[in-house]
């Protein structure tokens, strides 16, 4: 398999994130997402992500906000589809705050949300975005 186009379009997708100079930008190389619970389906896959906002747990750091963007791709770089033909978190955006401190969720989630699984698998990438207050968010 030809590694080239995956390598140019993510080389392209990083950059173009990176353009925001307040930004940290995170990639997850490989996502492999199958239909089912792990704790109920056999042969199943669950990939999850979980982010954590820690500004003021510790006295006298100010309290802002950030956002982390995250993207899911498709090995050509573009959006991931769902069943309904929707692009999968293009992106998904999620706050953390003194209010909402964690974030966390699965792909399958994510991607039910958009309309179900176009196939028994999705496969790809995904890249984080986190803007704001970026400093003290922990993924």
């Amino acid at each position: 398999m030809d590694r080239l186009p995956l390598v140019a379009a993510l080389a392209l997708v990083i950059a173009f994130l990176a353009d925001s100079s307040a930004a940290r930008t995170f990639v997850l190389p490989h996502v492999i997402e199958t239909s089912g619970d792990t704790g109920v389906t056999n042969f199943a896959f669950d990939t999850g992500f979980q982010a954590v906002y820690t500004a003021g747990l510790v006295d006298g750091e100010p309290v802002s906000s950030a956002t982390v963007e995250v993207y899911l791709l498709n090995a050509s770089g573009l959006p991931i589809t769902s069943a309904t033909a929707n692009p999968l978190c293009d992106p998904c955006v999620f706050t953390l705050n003194s209010a909402t401190r964690r974030v966390s969720t699965t792909f399958q989630a994510l991607i039910d949300a958009a309309g179900g699984f176009s196939g028994s698998v999705a496969l790809g990438f995904a890249l984080f975005e986190v803007t704001g207050d970026d400093d003290h968010v922990e993924l």
